[in-house]
């Protein structure tokens, strides 16, 4: 293994003995799933690399056998320095326990010291914002608390490979931020790490290599171009007639309070390869509320790198307090979308300013190709202060 790589994988598989036998298109019956067939990578000390593919590909279990969870039934695994994972949220803490006493237990079980991390202790409980539930048992912690927990130690104290699994999936917006903050600032201090996402805009993000998973196989290893041709198999599976924008989301109901009913998109102009970004469209979305309680909608819209451009909300309109059923409407202006490419739009419940509900990628759009905005006019300026218009209208 050569001085410069940090991960070798050679000839790795993994296979799961099924209790009911699976049967193929062919009607032949077998008690074996190959998650993964004879794997074979390498990656660099220092290298920030992404795994996509689609459910069922084998990214977990590739993960899991890099942090030593599971074994694998044939191949090698060779790995330089101490290894940080975050595969499930609160793995490897023990319930009854505070977040204080996992915080050290946690960080003694991958090899540190307690002086260590005493050292790190104050800047990993300010990071994860749980300063008043530290001496708390986390079997009382909600999903959120243990993932800040969980990521928090595993981003302050001193590894060599980080290994993320959909780490940034939980989280409000505000811990999402600092969590890229954060992986951003481990990739320039040249740590090594894996991260295993659907979120292609994340990786965009922090990635400079990807190694595309397909059926328990490698089907592609090599840069960032490898995201746009996996979002065009993707966009092609989830194509709407006529319809140039892509929802992966089912009609989300978030219980008690409210539900989302439906949503929209009107008023555009659209090319064969997308919406033209010379022209304003409208998205409205369509929510039953169930309480008198005042909730207010926010759209984040991304770039494909992960940039943040603008937030829209429905603060400046009509107030939504009391139950019915209300459409609101996010008039998106021409020059918000300034480049030919692919946006996203994070959709987000807020209720006494706490967030209640957020999906990512709620709405996923393409822009036409076949388009250019003239966007000098904008250069130097803020983007977020661009004009927008929203009405909410109760039905």
């Amino acid at each position: 293994m050569k001085s410069d790589i940090a991960i070798q994988v050679e000839n790795l598989s993994k296979v799961f003995h099924l209790r009911q036998p699976r049967v193929d298109e062919n009607g032949n019956e077998s008690h074996e799933h190959w998650a993964l067939k004879d794997v074979s990578f390498e990656i660099k000390k220092g290298e920030s690399v992404g795994i996509i593919g689609p459910n069922g590909s084998g990214k977990s279990t590739l993960l899991q056998i890099l942090a030593g969870v599971t074994k694998p039934t044939s191949g090698k695994v060779t790995i330089r320095g101490k290894v940080a994972s975050i595969l499930d949220i609160g793995a490897g803490f023990h319930p009854e326990l505070s977040g204080r006493e996992n915080v050290y237990l946690n960080g003694q079980i991958h090899g540190f010291t307690k002086k260590e991390i005493e050292e790190k202790f104050e800047e990993i409980l300010a990071f994860s914002g749980i300063e008043k539930f530290i001496d708390e048992p986390v079997k009382n912690y909600s999903n959120g608390m243990y993932l800040r927990l969980a990521f928090s130690i595993m981003a302050h104290l001193d590894f060599d490979v980080y290994l993320l699994d959909e780490v940034l999936s939980v989280g409000d917006a505000d811990f999402q931020l600092k969590s890229k903050e954060r992986i951003s600032a481990l990739i320039d201090i040249k740590k090594t790490i894996i991260n295993v996402s659907h979120m292609t805009s994340l990786l965009r993000f922090n990635s400079q290599k990807i190694i595309y998973l397909k059926n328990g196989s490698i089907e592609k290893i090599g840069d960032l171009q490898i995201l746009n041709d996996y979002e065009n198999i993707r966009f092609e599976h989830f194509k709407i007639t006529s319809y140039p924008f892509y929802n992966f989301k089912e009609i989300i109901n978030s219980g008690e309070n409210f539900l989302i009913n439906n949503y929209n998109l009107d008023n555009f102009k659209f090319e064969e390869t997308g919406i033209s970004n010379q022209h304003s469209f409208e998205i409205s979305i369509l929510i039953q509320l169930m309480k008198d309680i005042l909730i207010e909608i926010g759209l984040k819209l991304f770039d494909d790198k992960g940039n943040f451009i603008s937030l829209l909300t429905s603060r400046q309109t009509v107030a939504m307090d009391s139950i019915g059923n209300y459409k609101i409407s996010f008039e998106i202006p021409e020059k918000l979308l300034l480049s030919n490419t692919i946006y996203y739009f994070d959709l987000i419940i807020a209720k006494d300013n706490a967030i209640e509900l957020k999906s990512e990628e709620f709405l996923i759009i393409r822009t036409s190709k076949n388009k250019v905005v003239d966007n000098s006019e904008l250069l130097g300026k803020s983007l977020i202060s661009l004009p927008y218009k929203v009405k909410t209208e109760r039905i």
